[in-house]
């Protein structure tokens, strides 16, 4: 019974380091997909024969839509599509290596 307390205050200390360190953290993408070195080519279907929408920088974080396949890039078929703001798709090899396992499927 004595230290239930110090528990209690202990967790609410690490929530609290927590909001501290992201206080805008319900404002943050959920997906853990960052571009890899770019530059990136986003187009408007899942193939590198498809024009080029945009070209996307280093490091930039998306919450993308969904993933769908398409032509392969370095044996990997699996493609993003980038959502309505950006409009276009980029290869997965292109972004963080575990960006399309919670996709949904186009």
């Amino acid at each position: 019974m004595i230290f239930a307390p110090v528990i209690v205050l202990a967790g609410f200390l690490s929530l609290a380091g927590a909001l501290a360190v992201a206080p805008n953290a319900e404002l943050l993408p959920r997906s853990p997909c960052y571009t890899r070195t770019g530059p990136i080519r986003c187009r408007t279907s899942p193939g590198t024969s498809y024009p080029t929408v945009r070209v996307l920088g280093d490091n930039k974080w998306f919450n993308p839509k969904c993933k769908g396949r398409g032509e392969s890039v370095g044996g990997n078929r699996v493609w993003i599509y980038l959502g309505d703001k950006e409009d276009c798709w980029v290869s997965a090899e292109d972004m963080t290596p575990h960006c399309p396992d919670s996709l949904r499927q186009c």
